[in-house]
């Protein structure tokens, strides 16, 4: 009789396997969803970072004026040398780059002078480039820039012949002024070079004053009426013009005092 020995055979704990990572591909998938996670963690920190400097980039620049409207008080003391209504907009493309513009009126009407009467109205147009340097925080600030100027000027001139006054030019013994108008007209163009210094006491609030140097080239217009008289029944009317083109420098040691409102 043939006896068997019995023997055993050891049978692996599965469980302690997958416990250990022993599961085909266990630690491959771990390490790839490890790294899909911190991925998805980098980009979407990366994304809050973003649009939190664009949010609080857009406060800052809310809470920052970026216009500016003003104008010239000179007027109010007589020492003005911009037309007597001016205003002045500023538009601030960054902390130091500045464009402007600068735009002018004023009339004139002397009634009642002897012997004649002047009407005057000018209008003026300026653009130009500044460029800020803060010099104390951001109340106190230096600047220097460049214009480009335009401006019309029309002069009327009235004979007062109520008064017995005649303006008369002699071309000859028959050639006499009429009693109504003498025109004339000014057209100036040119450069400006300027710097100023502005105090802003408030945040909505600051005043500036500036010197400049301007450059002008100017063309001067006159036109006179005239009648010949021919007989003691015919006359014949005739208007004569005159024109003379110049340059023109100045130096303004206080060209404006600026009053200006910033939003």
């Amino acid at each position: 009789m043939t006896h068997c020995k019995p023997f055993a055979v050891a049978t692996p704990n599965i469980v302690a396997l997958i416990n250990d990572g022993h599961r085909p591909n266990a630690r491959k998938q771990v390490g790839t969803t490890l790294k899909l996670k911190d991925a998805f963690l980098k980009t979407t920190t990366r994304l809050l970072f973003i649009l939190m400097l664009g949010f609080g980039s857009e406060l800052k620049a809310q809470d920052t004026p970026k216009w500016e409207v003003g104008t010239d008080m000179l007027w109010l003391i007589n020492k003005n040398t911009l037309p007597e209504y001016s205003l002045l907009v500023r538009r601030k493309l960054s902390d130091e780059n500045v464009l402007r513009a600068r735009i002018g009126t004023s009339t004139s009407i002397a009634s009642g002078s002897i012997p004649r009467l002047w009407d005057k109205g000018d209008v003026m147009f300026r653009v130009g480039y500044e460029r800020n340097k803060f010099i104390w925080e951001d109340k106190i600030i230096a600047y220097y820039g460049v214009e480009v100027h335009y401006s019309f000027g029309k002069k009327i001139m009235e004979n007062n012949v109520d008064n017995g006054w005649r303006n008369r030019l002699y071309l000859g013994d028959d050639l006499y002024a009429r009693g109504d108008f003498i025109t004339s007209t000014n057209r100036r163009w040119g450069g400006i070079l300027l710097a100023g210094i502005k105090y802003q006491f408030h945040k909505h609030f600051s005043v500036s004053t500036e010197v400049n140097l301007t450059v002008y080239r100017g063309k001067q217009s006159t036109i006179l009426p005239f009648e010949i008289i021919q007989s003691p029944t015919s006359t014949e009317t005739t208007n004569v013009y005159a024109s003379v083109s110049y340059w023109e420098t100045l130096i303004s040691p206080l060209s404006v005092l600026n009053f200006s409102f910033h939003f």
